[in-house]
C-alpha cells in the first residue's frame, strides 16, 4: 500500500512539466509600468547625444578653437587635446549607436536590453568621471565641478543606482524581454 505524503509533490507531475519542451519564442508581455520611463530615456538619449556632442565640438570646429588648442606655441595649446577631443568625438558616437541598438532591444523585447542598459549606463558614469578628471589635470585652474558637469555625473549615478539594477532584477523586465 501506497502512503500518501502530503509535504512531498507528486512524481509524475514533476516529470510531465521537465518534459515539456520550451516554446521556441516566449510570449512577451506588454511594455507597461515603469517600463515607459526607461523607453522614454532610451528613445529620448541619441537625440540628446547630438545635442551635447553639438554644443561640445561644435565649437572647436567652427571658430578656428581646434587650431588655437591644437597647435604647438598657441595660448591654449595643450598636446592632449588633438587626441582627447577625436577620442570624445568617437566615444561620444559609440554611444550614439549604442543608444539605437538599444531602441531597437527595446521595442523587439529582447533578452539583451537590461545588460546592454547597464552597460552603457556604467559606461557613460565611468566616462563622465574620467573626463572630468583629464579634463581636470589639463586645466588646473578651472573648477573641478561646474553645474553641468555635475548635473551629468548625478544624472548618469541615480540611473546606476536605480535603473541598472531594476532592469536587472525586476520580474515584469524579466517577463518583458523574452525574445532572444
Amino acid at each position: 500500500m501506497t502512503q500518501y505524503n502530503p509535504y512531498q509533490a507528486p512524481v509524475a507531475a514533476l516529470t510531465e512539466v521537465e518534459n515539456e519542451p520550451a516554446p521556441a519564442d516566449a510570449a512577451a508581455e506588454p511594455i507597461g509600468g515603469w517600463l515607459y520611463l526607461i523607453g522614454l530615456s532610451i528613445v529620448m538619449s541619441p537625440f540628446v547625444m547630438l545635442a551635447q556632442m553639438r554644443a561640445a565640438l561644435g565649437p572647436f570646429l567652427e571658430n578656428g578653437a581646434w587650431a588655437s588648442v591644437t597647435t604647438p606655441g598657441a595660448a591654449a595649446y595643450h598636446p592632449l587635446w588633438g587626441p582627447l577631443l577625436v577620442l570624445e568625438a568617437t566615444i561620444d558616437m559609440l554611444f550614439f549607436a549604442s543608444w539605437v541598438y538599444m531602441a531597437y532591444l527595446f521595442f523587439s523585447k529582447k533578452k539583451a536590453l537590461p545588460k546592454w542598459y547597464g552597460r552603457v549606463q556604467i559606461g557613460t558614469l565611468t566616462f563622465l568621471i574620467l573626463d572630468t578628471m583629464v579634463m581636470q589635470m589639463m586645466s588646473p585652474e578651472a573648477p573641478l565641478l561646474d553645474a553641468e558637469t555635475s548635473g551629468a555625473l548625478v544624472r548618469a549615478t541615480v540611473s546606476v543606482c536605480i535603473w541598472v539594477p531594476y532592469m536587472r532584477m525586476s520580474d515584469r523586465v524579466g517577463r518583458t524581454f523574452v525574445r532572444s
